[in-house]
C-alpha cells in the first residue's frame, strides 16, 4: 500500500510481526493511562476542602448555616448547594442534633 511517498508493507518474517504487535500493546496500554486524564482535564489542579462537623441548633437551617460561611458579595445557594453535596442530601431539611459536615472558610 502506498500513502503519498510513503510505501507500506507487512512485516516479512515473524519476529518483525512480533515487534510490531508488542508495539501496539504498548501504545493502547499507554493510551488507556493518558486518555482519561487528557478527557478529564489533567492540567486542572484539584481543590482540597478542609471539613469540620457542624451539629444543628434548634432554629438552623440550612440556608442560615450556608449563609454564615458565604462571604460578603458571593452566592449563597452555591454554597448551600456544595454542603448538600458534601453531605449526600436529598433536601434541604435539618433537626435539631443532626451533625453535617461544612467546609472551613479560608
Amino acid at each position: 500500500m502506498t500513502i503519498g511517498t510513503l510505501t507500506v508493507t507487512a512485516p516479512r518474517t515473524a519476529s518483525a510481526r512480533t515487534r510490531r504487535m508488542v508495539l501496539l500493546a504498548v501504545l493502547l496500554v499507554l493510551a488507556m493511562f493518558v486518555a482519561p486524564r487528557a478527557i478529564a482535564g489533567g492540567d486542572a489542579v484539584p481543590v482540597e476542602s478542609v471539613l469540620t462537623t457542624y451539629t444543628v441548633a434548634t432554629g438552623d437551617t440550612l440556608w442560615s448555616i450556608a449563609s454564615s460561611l458565604t462571604p460578603v458579595g458571593e452566592d449563597v445557594t452555591e454554597k448551600l448547594a456544595e454542603i448538600q453535596e458534601i453531605n449526600r442530601m436529598a433536601t434541604s431539611q435539618l433537626a435539631a442534633g443532626e451533625q453535617i459536615l461544612i467546609p472551613l472558610a479560608g
